[in-house]
């Protein structure tokens, strides 16, 4: 039973944490992995529901699908700055997220990565990301503030449904916005 784990304590040889190998972990508050972490694999901390603070180095290249999902007291993450490609519902039902620092190295944001996180805020996405994927802001109630980076080409169907935007400028090069992409915005 892993439910009483606390903090974890990473050595610098560490290059890689399996799928779902800490999922579930509902008291776990803290993780700071130094040195060469490479990739995390999807769900590696899903439903770790006490989780507030996280530091990958910037070695990290890849972060799979569904790594923070249900980490519902994470309030903040800065994304390395070796991950070039946001996968699939990241951050999905973290519904305290307030603030992600996302890099200008940047290139994609897949589908739901954001989903639910209804206390985010703000985004400001980099100039270097050409796409937003499905339902990628969908139910991010408080987010009023969202700059979209000039290249830009897609936003996709869904991708700011239900939120709280109130203002955007859609940069020159978007040549598609998807279906219902900004439905139900009452804001």
């Amino acid at each position: 039973n892993s439910s009483r784990l606390r903090v974890i304590k990473f050595g610098t040889g560490l290059e890689s944490i399996g799928e779902g190998a800490f999922s579930g972990c509902g008291s776990l508050t803290d993780i700071n992995i130094p040195g060469n972490l490479k990739t995390v694999e999807k769900r590696a901390f899903d439903c770790c529901y006490s989780l507030l603070n996280v530091r990958f180095p910037d070695s990290t290249t890849y972060l799979g699908e569904y790594i923070f999902s249900y980490c519902t007291n994470l309030r903040t993450f800065a994304i390395p700055l070796g991950v070039t490609v946001l996968r699939g519902a990241l951050f999905y039902g973290c519904e305290n997220l307030e603030e992600v620092v996302l890099h200008d190295k940047l290139q994609r944001i897949e589908m739901e990565v954001f989903r639910n996180c209804f206390q985010l805020k703000q985004i400001i996405i980099p100039d270097s990301v050409t796409s937003i994927g499905e339902h990628d802001f969908s139910y991010c109630r408080n987010l009023s503030s969202v700059t979209l980076g000039r290249n830009l080409t897609e936003i996709q169907k869904f991708a700011f449904s239900e939120s709280g935007v109130t203002d955007i400028t859609v940069p020159e090069k978007v040549t598609e916005i998807g279906f219902g992409a900004f439905h139900k915005c009452f804001n």
